[in-house]
């Protein structure tokens, strides 16, 4: 629903660099890796972080957000291994080898990436790891793209819920969105994960930044680094 569809533009650099990059380890280290999933060492409510910059240098500052994992265990893995790189090189626990998982993913980590999309008074929203445009995105578990709506108990009833954005129902990937406003037309359509916790004056900066006719943002807004809070 939130997503955008657009023409893939090529990575084949990018591409190169990640399987360089997967091949430099070892298989054995990989495998135990994958052997560990990171549900069973999650905290309860874990808090993840993401510190945000504006073009080159100029950093906006970092949010903070809690996730709800008693309701959304899925969720919550999702987004704690994309803000901490934990499948990064191949695609989760399950899912094929590491080698076939290396070919068919992204960039399982939400380091780098943009908010490509700004609407005042609504949202913003971020999160795409694979053509980094808001076209694309990839789950971090299981080695799939997608994975099922848990729960709507969230409601959108307030600034700085974090969603899923979604391009229908059980479509959750690596999109997510920080509303800006109460948007309860987002019920029942997109999965509440959690609400920020610090730093939303971060998310009304960018709020505030200029964006063309699409709703994107003309200056470059990345997430510079994330990972867990107190880690």
């Amino acid at each position: 629903m939130l997503t955008r569809s657009a023409r893939r533009l090529p990575q084949a650099c990018a591409w190169s660099q990640r399987r360089t990059a997967f091949w430099s380890k070892s298989s054995d280290s990989l495998e135990a890796m994958a052997d560990t999933p990171l549900l069973s060492t999650m905290q309860a409510n874990p808090k993840v972080y993401f510190a945000v910059e504006e073009g080159r240098g100029n950093p906006l500052g970092r949010i903070e957000i809690e996730l709800d994992s008693a309701r959304l265990p899925k969720a919550a893995e999702n987004f704690v291994a994309l803000c901490t790189g934990h499948y990064a090189t191949f695609g989760g626990p399950e899912g094929g080898s590491p080698r076939d998982r290396s070919l068919r993913v992204g960039n399982l980590h939400y380091k780098h990436t943009n908010f490509h999309r700004v609407v005042p008074g609504f949202l913003v929203q971020g999160g795409d790891n694979e053509h980094y445009d808001g076209t694309g995105g990839w789950c971090a578990l299981q080695g799939l793209k997608y994975f099922e709506d848990e729960s709507y108990d969230i409601p959108f009833d307030r600034p700085g819920v974090v969603g899923m954005a979604v391009e229908g129902p059980n479509r959750n990937a690596s999109q997510f969105f920080i509303t800006t406003a109460a948007a309860p037309q987002l019920q029942r359509r997109c999965v509440a994960i959690g609400h920020v916790t610090r730093g939303f004056e971060v998310v009304q900066a960018i709020e505030q930044v200029e964006t063309d006719h699409n709703d994107r943002p003309t200056s470059h807004i990345r997430i510079v680094d994330c990972g867990l809070v107190d880690a």
